[in-house]
């Protein structure tokens, strides 16, 4: 287990984290940036912070509630330490898995090169003086084996750091800023802004259609249902030959009828089910075709909303660009500043053997900031690489692919209210296999949606997970 000491600043919302190794963490809750100070290479990463600032001198009784509301299970108990009263808080936090096989596990987080499955968290919280007196967190991996344990304990102190610098850190550092510039904030901050105005009560549908092939095909259709903050999106896509030894159950076709009936107008042929999504304000839900059969996944803890993407309106219309621990900036060129488009970029360097990667986005103002175009490429030769010998270290150089996606939008719609929304998307490229005798295919699709009815009177049971109740789950 690493000790930790830990200083936490309650009138400037900072914690400093000591370790014995050298290392050293700030979380400054006012400007909202974490750094994490690396001695081996004199280097300190910044980065943006996330959660919210955790203060004893409130009431404990509402911290446990928020997190209750977010769907964990808290323990709270009382105890004596030392002659003074404490609250020990623990729970246990799973993070969501990210990978699309439901029988491996991947989450956003990492620790060396293991993934992170479980956080259990145990707070205790000194009664009378009202200070984080001990913390303890273990993570686990997949397997629920223990990757590492952090203890700190605090004691109140006349002064705390002004900053990291006074910890050690040295003047000469070489800081690695991965903190969004102000004015990608600005943006950002717009974009969200119009996205949270949209309308909230809908039914649409939404086709992607190849047209690459003499005759067009479904890809993806999907009928998405939005009331306030619960949404189900039911997906569909073409029938093949090898359909037909598979069966869909019964309960998948009730639960989808209605939806068909809406989809069938925009889709070239009679599509087959492929998913639902729902989101019941809290979890998310997924039933979904795995080789075979229907499957249910584990369910997905959402306490920030509908973190989905690509499913409602808003996914089509206010795009991110993502790219672990990476920020994006501002980006101009020819088509950004003739049209008055405001432009951002992201990029990621090669790394452990994967193509490098750039993902530019670009906005319309006039258009409630929705996108006009999407950008993502990943490329052997790529301008933006530093390193540009990086592939004669790569092993299995035939496994690797280059992938391009343009996304345009080419007709915008809008609801009674005068909201702007994608309502015709182009999506142009390539994908170029580096194995041998492999072809250049071409990428070429167009998505559509169509808004069916503003302000329905959607049933709650419509967004009700107890419907998916009947289907087999994951083994996951």
């Amino acid at each position: 287990a690493d000790s930790v000491t830990g200083i936490i600043d309650y009138v400037r919302k900072q914690v400093f984290l000591i370790y014995s190794e050298g290392y050293l963490h700030q979380w400054d809750y006012k400007k909202m940036i974490w750094s994490v100070y690396r001695p081996e290479d004199n280097t300190m990463v910044v980065k943006p912070l996330s959660g919210d600032w955790i203060d004893p001198k409130a009431q404990i009784e509402e911290y446990t509630e928020k997190l209750s509301q977010e769907g964990l299970e808290v323990s709270q108990t009382e105890i004596m330490e030392n002659g003074v009263a404490a609250t020990v808080i623990e729970f246990d936090e799973t993070l969501n898995n990210i990978s699309h096989d439901p029988n491996m596990y991947m989450s956003k987080m990492m620790m060396g090169q293991t993934t992170v499955k479980t956080i259990r968290t145990k707070l205790v919280i000194n009664r009378d003086d009202l200070y984080l007196s001990r913390s303890e967190m273990s993570y686990y991996d997949s397997k629920d084996n223990r990757i590492v344990t952090q203890k700190t304990t605090s004691e109140p102190i006349d002064s705390a750091p002004a900053d990291i610098y006074e910890l050690g850190v040295p003047e000469d550092v070489n800081i690695i800023n991965k903190v969004p510039d102000k004015r990608v904030q600005e943006v950002r901050g717009l974009i969200e802004d119009y996205q949270n105005r949209f309308l909230k009560n809908y039914i649409a549908v939404q086709t992607e259609i190849d047209v690459t092939e003499d005759q067009p095909r479904l890809m993806e259709g999907t009928v998405i249902y939005c009331k306030d903050k619960k949404l189900r999106v039911d997906v569909f896509r073409s029938i093949y030959s090898s359909d037909k030894k598979k069966l869909i159950p019964a309960e998948i076709t009730e639960l989808l009828k209605n939806s068909l009936a809406r989809l069938e107008p925009y889709v070239p042929k009679t599509p087959r089910p492929r998913a639902i999504h729902l989101y019941d304000g809290l979890w998310q839900h997924i039933c979904e075709e795995q080789g075979d059969k229907m499957i249910l996944r584990k369910p997905h803890r959402r306490p920030d909303g509908d973190l989905y993407g690509d499913d409602d309106i808003e996914d089509f219309g206010w795009r991110l660009l993502w790219l672990l621990n990476e920020p994006e900036w501002m980006y101009e060129d020819d088509f950004s500043t003739e049209n008055d488009f405001l432009g951002m970029e992201i990029t990621r360097q090669s790394q452990f053997g994967r193509l490098p990667v750039r993902k530019v986005l670009y906005v319309d103002p006039s258009k409630d900031y929705l996108y006009r175009r999407y950008v993502e490429e990943e490329l052997v030769d790529a301008p933006w690489q530093i390193d540009k010998n990086w592939l004669n270290s790569v092993e299995n150089k035939e496994r690797l692919e280059e992938e391009v996606r343009v996304y345009d939008v080419t007709e915008y719609g809008q609801t009674s209210k005068g909201q702007w929304y994608p309502k015709t998307i182009t999506i142009k490229g390539y994908d170029n296999p580096l194995r041998k005798n492999s072809i250049k295919q071409d990428f070429d699709r167009i998505c559509r949606i169509y808004l069916l009815e503003e302000n329905p009177n959607l049933p709650d049971e419509l967004f009700d997970p107890d419907i998916l109740s009947a289907i087999e789950p994951t083994k996951q």
